[in-house]
């Protein structure tokens, strides 16, 4: 890692509109809501492939949570499943909210509450959260050293946030 600060800025769309433009790229269709909600947790989505790096002392990051448009064009050259629509931009209209994490304990706030043994299923459950978020999560959480596993129920991990028994 370099001596220099490293500080890294996380757009999480809280809000996305989804824009149609026809083929000309002028006349806007439709202009809808997207039914998909980001929230400050889903920076774990990223952050299994880096856990290690709040190690440093010059690292942080910063997740924003943004209200952004996705301009779409009918140019039969996208995705089915967007039906034959490409992306054709991505605007943003406001940040509505800023997360700064400098160290891990401060990423230990976005745990829920839970049993002072926990499971994945019990993260998911109690922060509403998917459970392969919620597993991402205990990941990064583990690989800190912020929880420590403590044994299985069934053929889930069990975790604490305190020191094992020695």
């Amino acid at each position: 890692m370099p001596l220099r600060p490293v500080h890294i800025i996380y757009p999480v769309p809280h809000l996305k509109w989804i824009v149609r433009l026809a083929s000309d790229e002028k006349t806007i269709l439709s202009r809808r809501r997207s039914p998909k909600r980001g929230r400050v947790e889903d920076v774990f989505n990223e952050l299994v492939r880096i856990p290690f790096a709040f190690q440093f002392p010059n690292f942080s990051l910063e997740v924003l949570l943004i209200e952004a448009e996705e301009w779409w064009i009918d140019d039969q050259k996208g995705s089915w499943r967007r039906k034959g629509w490409s992306v054709y931009d991505h605007r943003l209209i406001e940040v509505q909210h800023a997360h700064h994490f400098s160290t891990a304990e401060q990423l230990l706030t976005l745990l829920p509450p839970v049993p002072e043994i926990f499971t994945s299923a019990d993260v998911a459950t109690s922060g509403k959260l998917k459970r392969r978020l919620a597993q991402r999560m205990l990941y990064c959480f583990k690989a800190l050293g912020l929880i420590n596993e403590v044994g299985k129920r069934g053929r889930a991990i069990c975790y604490t946030t305190s020191a094992p028994p020695e």
